[in-house]
């Protein structure tokens, strides 16, 4: 039972990654459209719920594999590259965002 309940329980981490990464993935698209910074508040706040903590829940393993559906298109992930997109992305976005936002996120 033991092997049984931690298997079901990585698919449903990679599960839960990879429904954050199209998610966050269409909000940033939708940031980079409108530089609105809702956008990218939002795709903070999965961030942390979908996937950071999932890491912290699960130990991060950056050659664990998902595969998350961008753009129209499944793609193959490896967990690092999950993080590179969505939070490296965000990442990216702070210094164009106000200071408030910022706090936020």
């Amino acid at each position: 039972m033991g092997l049984m309940s931690k298997f079901i329980g990585g698919v449903k981490d990679n599960q839960r990654i990879a429904n954050g990464v199209s998610n966050i993935v269409d909000l940033l698209h939708d940031y980079e459209l409108s530089r609105d910074s809702n956008y990218l508040i939002m795709s903070a706040y999965i961030t942390r719920l979908s996937i950071l903590d999932t890491f912290e829940k699960s130990g991060f393993n950056a050659t664990y594999i998902l595969y998350a559906v961008i753009n129209g298109t499944r793609v193959k992930l490896t967990w690092a590259q999950a993080y590179a997109i969505t939070f490296g992305k965000i990442k990216e976005y702070l210094d164009d965002v106000d200071l408030d936002s910022k706090e936020c996120i």
